[in-house]
C-alpha cells in the first residue's frame, strides 16, 4: 500500500501506467482510501497542462464510477473541501478540453454524493463566478456539457428527485432550484444525509 501511494506522487498523472491505475482501483474498494487518491493526485496535476488535467479528471471519474458500480457507499470521510477547490481550479482554467472534461465528471459523479455535499457543489457551480462563464462560454464543449449537467444532474436528480425523496407533498415542476438547495441544508443540518442513485 505505502509503495503503491508513493508511486502515485512522484509520477505525474499522465504517466500513470495502466498497472497503477489497475492498481489504485482495487484498493479504493476500501472506499476510505478514495479521499487520499484523490488528493494526491489533485496535488501532482499542473493546471496549465491541460493533458494532465484530462488525465486527473478521467481518473477520477474512473473512481469513482468504480465506487458507485460495485455498490459501495459513499465514503464518510472524503475532503470534500479539498475536491471542491481542485474542482474550482479546473473550471478557472477556460480550457476548450480540459474544462469540459471537467464537467463530464461531475455529470458522472454528482448523483454519488450524499445528498449535503451535493447541495455545496451545486451552490458553487451556479455561484456568479462560474454560472455565467460556462453557460455563455466561448466554447461549444464547454456550453454543451454544463447544460447536460445542468438538465440532467442537477435539474432532474438534483431538484426533481431529491423533493420527492424528501416528501415536499408532490411532484416537483423543477423550477425551484434555491427550495431544493434549501431543502438540502436543512436536511444536512437534521443529519439526513441521503443519496438519490441512477435508476
Amino acid at each position: 500500500m505505502k509503495s503503491l501511494l508513493l508511486e502515485l506522487k512522484t509520477r505525474k498523472p499522465a504517466d500513470y501506467p495502466d498497472s497503477l491505475i489497475e492498481a489504485t482501483t482495487a484498493i479504493i474498494e476500501n472506499p476510505q482510501l478514495l479521499s487520499v487518491v484523490t488528493n494526491i493526485v489533485f496535488l501532482k496535476t499542473n493546471a496549465f497542462d491541460s493533458v494532465s488535467l484530462c488525465t486527473t479528471m478521467s481518473l477520477l471519474t474512473k473512481w469513482f464510477t468504480h465506487l458507485e458500480r460495485i455498490g459501495l457507499a459513499f465514503p464518510s470521510n472524503f475532503d470534500l473541501s479539498f475536491f471542491i477547490s481542485g474542482i474550482k481550479v479546473a473550471l478557472e482554467m477556460d480550457h476548450s478540453v480540459s474544462t469540459p472534461r471537467t464537467l463530464h465528471l461531475l455529470f458522472k459523479i454528482l448523483h454519488y454524493f450524499p445528498l449535503d455535499q451535493r447541495a455545496i457543489i451545486v451552490q458553487e457551480l451556479f455561484s456568479a463566478k462560474f454560472f455565467y462563464q460556462l453557460f455563455f462560454s466561448w466554447s461549444y464543449n464547454i456550453r454543451d456539457v454544463f447544460i447536460a449537467l445542468f438538465l440532467y444532474q442537477v435539474e432532474y436528480f438534483f431538484v426533481i428527485r431529491t423533493t420527492d425523496t424528501l416528501n415536499m407533498g408532490g411532484p416537483s415542476d423543477g423550477n425551484d432550484l434555491v427550495a431544493a438547495i434549501g431543502i438540502a441544508q436543512n436536511a444536512a443540518l437534521n443529519g439526513g444525509s441521503q443519496s438519490v442513485r441512477k435508476p
